[in-house]
């Protein structure tokens, strides 16, 4: 979907046009490469959940990584359920602190 967003076309469109052979290397460089804003959206909630947390303001560039690196999607995997673990704890704390 982010493919027909960023080309203007609705998913019908883009498939009309578009052989399987194409979307298939286009989701593998989207794995290898994120593009769009991705990076810009994940940093501002980063930032909104520390100050929500500390009460300290950091801006969202400072949560975009600088260096390159390769993606590990096995890796990424098998840390799934360990960050939607740390992320539930964190929400978890928040909302007794608004209690």
């Amino acid at each position: 979907m982010k493919l027909a967003r960023s080309l203007g076309r609705n998913l019908r469109e883009l498939y009309a046009t578009t052989d399987s052979a194409e979307l298939t290397k286009w989701e593998a460089l989207d794995m290898i490469e994120p593009w769009g804003d991705d990076w810009q959206q994940a940093a501002t909630i980063c930032s909104a959940v520390f100050q929500a947390m500390t009460g300290s303001r950091i801006p969202w560039p400072d949560f975009v990584p600088t260096i390159e690196f390769q993606r590990d999607t096995a890796a990424e995997a098998r840390n799934m359920s360990q960050q939607k673990s740390i992320v539930a704890a964190a929400l978890q704390a928040m909302a007794q602190q608004t209690e």
